[in-house]
């Protein structure tokens, strides 16, 4: 797969990079992440996201992840968590034959391009073991192409190095952005959610692996799993008005307690959290742009899916 002259959509994606190389690469990054690497180790050159978690199952960064062999991996994580992802892994790195260093010698770019990416153009998806698995493609002697497919199906990510420029398309707008988010039911991190979020809460079933060996957090996530119980979940709203960012949801029979949090939102449209247990017969409300509160007239619950 080659970049062509241009996309129908896209933008800059802010990252931080970091290489892991060395003869323990594999099995050292399969005990810290949540998607199993040992499948696309098998496949390199591959791809597939993946979160680094702590031992609580808190997110500790959201991962593109680049696997070039067993021995080599590119991990790009949003802009201003690479030191931190770095320290996160290097603290577990004892007597691994392990090089652990951030690399931004890479700029991130979103592409989209739903109008004529044919099957024959992108390489299938491997559906092994819970884990989104795609190709990656060289579009330059240092430069990849990965296939994500989380905005759409034919939404890419180009890892570009000076001497290979960008494809020409049209830059979408912040709330553009968001409008395909929400579509998606796509969480940002550091707005829908972070640090202080729950792993299972969100619809991450197709980057955690739920049979592969232990990983950093995997007792949480195994728990809430088996026991089939998350407090909130993620969720796309739609209301009979605009929607506020930030806004609280609460039950129309009990205006005062709030339930939930509109996170992302674009005219009537948006995403956020909302408690489980109080949904039962309930009719909602949601603070507006305009003021007063609005009715939330349809509720997509987006959360991953364990055993209830």
């Amino acid at each position: 797969m080659n970049l062509k002259s241009s996309y129908i959509a896209g933008f800059q994606t802010q990252r931080d990079f970091l290489r892991v190389r060395g003869g323990d690469a594999l099995r050292f990054l399969q005990g810290m992440w949540t998607s199993d690497l040992k499948i696309a180790a098998s496949q390199a050159p591959a791809t597939c996201g993946s979160y680094l978690l702590g031992i609580k199952g808190r997110p500790v960064a959201p991962a593109q992840i680049l696997c070039l062999s067993e021995r080599d991996f590119v991990i790009g994580v949003p802009a201003g968590w690479g030191e931190k992802t770095r320290e996160a892994l290097d603290r577990y790195i004892v007597a691994d034959d392990v090089e652990l260093g951030l690399e931004n010698t890479w700029s991130a770019w979103t592409l989209l391009d739903d109008s004529d990416l044919s099957e024959e153009r992108i390489a299938p998806r491997v559906q092994i073991d819970a884990s989104k698995l795609f190709r990656a493609s060289p579009v330059g002697e240092r430069s990849w192409l990965l296939p994500v497919a989380r905005l759409s199906g034919g939404h890419l990510e180009a890892w570009l190095t000076a001497d290979c420029p960008p494809p020409q398309f049209v830059t979408l707008s912040p709330a553009d952005i968001t409008v395909r988010r929400i579509d998606a039911g796509v969480a940002e991190w550091g707005k829908d959610f972070g640090e202080d979020s729950l792993i299972l809460e969100f619809p991450f079933s197709d980057e955690i692996s739920f049979h592969k060996g232990c990983y950093i957090g995997q007792e949480v996530v195994a728990r809430g799993t088996y026991r089939g119980q998350v407090p909130k979940v993620f969720a796309r709203f739609e209301a009979d008005a605009p929607l506020k960012e930030g806004a609280f949801v609460y039950r129309s029979d009990d205006s005062e307690k709030p339930i939930g949090k509109i996170t992302s939102a674009v005219a009537a449209r948006g995403l956020g959290q909302i408690r489980l247990r109080d949904l039962e017969g309930a009719t909602l409300l949601a603070e507006g742009v305009q003021g007063g509160r609005c009715s939330i007239i349809k509720l997509d619950l987006l959360h991953t899916k364990v055993t209830e």
